[in-house]
Formats: structure tokens, sequence, C-alpha cells
């Protein structure tokens, strides 16, 4: 049981005690002062002596009372008896009114305290709901009921992380808007003014084809990448039971990237004991090791290497770990590059959106499983990814 229940039991509980201790001391008290006002001064009557014993003759001559008359009381030639009340058999049975309206009375205020205790809170609920229907998404009462300490307080302290995290997504709304509206734009902004000066000088027109080609390959890649944040986002991944080789995967990967990094001199190098093989997308796995690996070629130094470790923790997960030579990420920074197009000013050398890591993220989520970033002691950044094994092909 709860804080609440014993609260409840404790209040009824003491409201039944004090209403029976009330109406039990108000009968005590009319009972003890009836008694004292009403108590009769009792005298022994003397006991009238029986006639003695007669004849029958005699009896016949014995007078009789008169019919309808009530006989002396007492003797003559004494003093009258007091008159004696009997209450019991001159008065009328009278319910205790005041006894019951004294226990009415108690209960009636305790009943009025619950209701106002319990309440309270409630309404404090409903008018911070419909702050919230409102739009007032600052609208917080965890403080307000923190000196109650039981289920209230927790009902107010989770209302208060609801509008948190409902403010923290519309946000994210917001920025995520206002960041696609800047990204867009520009590329657009040169296609237009590519388009002009075609139209203005023919001859030009192979010279800004490449610009041309290449504005249309980044808006195509940031809506591509868009897509896919947005479908991951809504829980719509797609189809998530194939079976997938993870170091098949990572090798083509690293094949890849050393193809792209042949300009930098940067070496890959991965390594794996065992074939891991995970349950999910491979499209969604494959790119969100690709960016990761894509981020640490980038931000690598010349004649630098890239480590790729595959190892298992234990039978149920597998954990891959990416680290780089570079400057690292600022640690103010490390909770933040997870995030849709944060780029951090400090290494800002990526020409991306910032939605790779994001994208990263959320592949994991789908697939049970979660990334993680630190600094290395020596220079450079560190990504785990952890992800759950395939029992069946593993």
């Amino acid at each position: 049981m709860g804080k609440l229940f014993w609260k409840f039991f404790f209040f009824f509980w003491l409201a039944q005690v004090c209403s029976s201790i009330g109406v039990g001391l108000s009968i005590w008290a009319m009972r003890s002062n009836h008694s004292e006002i009403s108590e009769p001064l009792v005298r022994q009557t003397p006991l009238q002596e029986e006639p003695p014993p007669h004849h029958s003759d005699d009896f016949k001559n014995w007078p009789l009372p008169p019919p309808h008359e009530d006989r002396p009381s007492h003797h003559e030639g004494e003093p009258p008896l007091p008159h004696v009340d009997r209450p019991h058999e001159h008065e009328s049975f009278f319910p205790p009114l005041v006894p019951i309206a004294a226990g009415g009375i108690v209960s009636l205020f305790f009943a009025a305290f619950l209701a106002w205790y319990f309440a309270r809170p409630i309404r404090s609920l409903h008018a911070a709901f419909n702050a919230v229907a409102d739009g007032n998404l600052n609208t917080r009462i965890g403080a307000s009921m923190a000196d109650r300490k039981d289920e209230m307080a927790d009902l107010g302290q989770d209302f208060d992380n609801m509008t948190s995290k409902l403010q923290e997504v519309m946000q994210s709304q917001k920025r995520l808007l206002h960041d696609i509206s800047h990204e867009i734009r520009s590329p657009l902004a040169r296609l237009q003014a590519a388009i002009d000066l075609i139209q203005q000088q023919p001859n030009r027109a192979g010279e800004l084809t490449s610009r041309l080609e290449q504005d249309t390959q980044r808006i195509n890649t940031l809506i591509d990448e868009l897509l896919t944040f947005a479908r991951l986002d809504s829980g719509m991944a797609g189809k998530m039971d194939s079976q997938v080789d993870l170091i098949s995967i990572l090798t083509q990967i690293v094949n890849d990237a050393q193809f792209e990094s042949m300009s930098k001199h940067c070496t890959i190098h991965l390594e794996s004991k065992d074939e891991v093989f995970v349950k999910g997308n491979r499209e969604l796995l494959f790119r969100a090791f690709e960016n990761v690996v894509r981020n640490a070629v980038q931000h690598s130094p010349e004649h630098n290497q890239v480590n790729i470790t595959v190892s298992r923790s234990n039978s149920e997960r597998c954990i891959i770990q990416i680290s780089d030579c570079g400057a690292g990420i600022p640690h103010e920074d490390l909770k933040s590059i997870f995030n849709p197009f944060f780029r951090s000013n400090a290494n800002n050398v990526s020409k991306g959106y910032g939605l790779g890591l994001a994208i990263t993220q959320r592949v994991m989520q789908a697939h049970s499983g979660f990334v993680t970033a630190e600094n290395r002691l020596n220079g450079g950044l560190l990504v785990t990814i952890i992800l759950p094994i395939n029992f069946n092909n593993a």
C-alpha cells in the first residue's frame, strides 16, 4: 500500500475515534449531571402493623374505605412523606441529540479537511493540464506539492517531467525546421544565381554546370538524410528481421573509406576475431557505421590511422569501437553530437549537415542497441556501439 492509502486510513480512523470519544464523553456527562440533580430523598416508611386476627363475625364489622377514594399515605399524627419523582415512570424517551450533534460536527470538520487536502492537488493538476493544452509548456507544479511526500507529489513530478519532454520535443522541432530551411536556402540560392548567369552569359554554361551538379547533389543528400532521420524518429524503420553479417558490412565500409582517404594517407584498421551476426536492417546498419567511420576519417590528421575493433562482451552483446587520432570533441559538446544538425564550433571541418551521428543513434535504438562517444586520453574521439547478437547464426 502506498502513502496515500495510509493517509486515508489514518484520517478516517482518527475521525471515527474522535467521534466515538466525543459521543461517549457527552453521554457520560449528561448521565452524571442528571443523576446528581434528580436523586430523590428517600426516607424509609414505617411498616404498618397488620390488624390482629379476628373471627369471621368480627370481619363483617370491619369498616371499609369509601369507594373511589385513596387510602391515606400516612398514619394519622405523622408528617406527610415527601413526593418522590420517578423519571422512568413519568418522563418520555428522548434521543441523545447533543451527543449525535457533537459527533456529526466532529465528522463534518474531518470530512471537510480531507476533501480539501486531497482536492487541492487535483485542482492544481487540472489547471496545469489546461495551461499546457493552451500552449504554455513552462507550467510546473512539482514544487507546490513537494511538502506532501506521497503519490500526489510523485504525480506532480511526473507531470513536470512530461512537460519538460514536450518542451524539448517542441524546441527540437522548431530548431529542426530552422536548420532545414537554412541548409536548403544556401544551395538553392547558388542554383538560382548559376541559372541567372547561364541565361545572361550562355558562353559560361559549361563552367557553371559543375556548380549546378554540386549544389543539386548537396540538396539531394540533405533530403535523403532528412527522410531517413524522419523515418527512424517516427519509428518507421522498415523490416528489422534480416540476418546481417556485421563483419561483412564493416569490411565493405573500410574498403570504401580506405579508397577515399588515400589523399590524406590515412589507414583504416579492422580487428575482429569472431563472426558476428545481428538481426535487423542491413541498409540502416550500413549507413549508421558508415557515418561514424567517415567522421573519424575526416577528423583524423594526415598519416594517421583509424581503428575499428569488434568484440563480444558476453554471449548476448557485441561491442564495436571506432577511434581516431584527431583533436576530439569539447567535453561540453559530447552529449550534443548526436542531436540533429549539431556541429561543434571547435572542430567544424566537416562539410555535412550534422545528421550523420543523429541517424546512427536512431538506428542503434531501432536495433535495441545504443551508441556513446568519449574523448581518448591520448587524443581523438572514441565511439562505442553495443548491439545484441542474433543467437541463431552466432
